[in-house]
């Protein structure tokens, strides 16, 4: 499953299919295990996902049809939020507010932790969408799909501020395997994108630093 390092880097989250846990990395002690919820008729790791806030205090748990939002401490659940499609990727802002979502069917949603109703804002790309990151300021998100593009979605205006398009050539001797990653330096004025690559039929890992 998915491993999440906390800000203390002292402290980290992982998944089985059928448990969240946090460790504590210097002790190499389990602090925490909680049944992951919302798993239901799932059969593999990899239908399910998990995340944590930057300051460690929540944890996301994600399975196809339903996310939930706990507190990193007592395993309480915060928020609740249903989706008709497979979720593939989530992020929490950085204000621990806000929480989006990454659908199969391409779509965006980001939710208030708080109220976790209606989504407050949503997109629809191109291709499912498997990898999110918050831009420091929590406005901007950067978005990675399937088809290998990397967008950057302006909350405020909702507009697409820029693409960088996957592979045009399926054939060609360079070929994109999967979304996009991305990382925002902490004051945000720089963006490292990765993605696993083909070359000549090897897998390689593809990087790039946008200004």
């Amino acid at each position: 499953g998915d491993i999440t390092v906390l800000d203390d880097g002292r402290r980290i989250v992982a998944h089985s299919i059928d448990t969240i846990e946090v460790w504590d990395v210097e002790t190499r002690q389990r602090l925490h295990t909680w049944p992951f919820p919302g798993v239901g008729d799932v059969v593999s790791h990899e239908e399910l996902r998990s995340t944590a806030s930057g300051d460690g205090t929540l944890l996301v748990a994600t399975a196809p049809s339903v996310t939930t939002v706990l507190d990193a401490t007592s395993g309480e659940s915060i928020a609740v939020v249903e989706h008709a499609s497979p979720a593939l990727g989530i992020a929490i802002s950085p204000d621990a507010s806000q929480l989006a979502i990454g659908l199969e069917n391409g779509t965006i949603e980001v939710h208030d932790i708080d109220t976790a109703g209606r989504p407050v804002a949503t997109r629809t790309m191109g291709d499912a969408v498997r990898n999110l990151t918050w831009h420091p300021d929590g406005r901007r998100l950067a978005i990675g799909t399937t088809d290998g593009d990397l967008s950057l979605w302006d909350l405020d205006n909702d507009t697409i501020r820029w693409t960088l398009e996957g592979e045009p050539e399926p054939n060609a001797s360079r070929v994109l395997l999967g979304a996009p990653d991305a990382l925002f330096s902490d004051d945000g004025s720089r963006l490292v994108a990765s993605t696993l690559v083909a070359v000549d039929g090897e897998a390689d890992e593809g990087y790039g630093t946008i200004r």
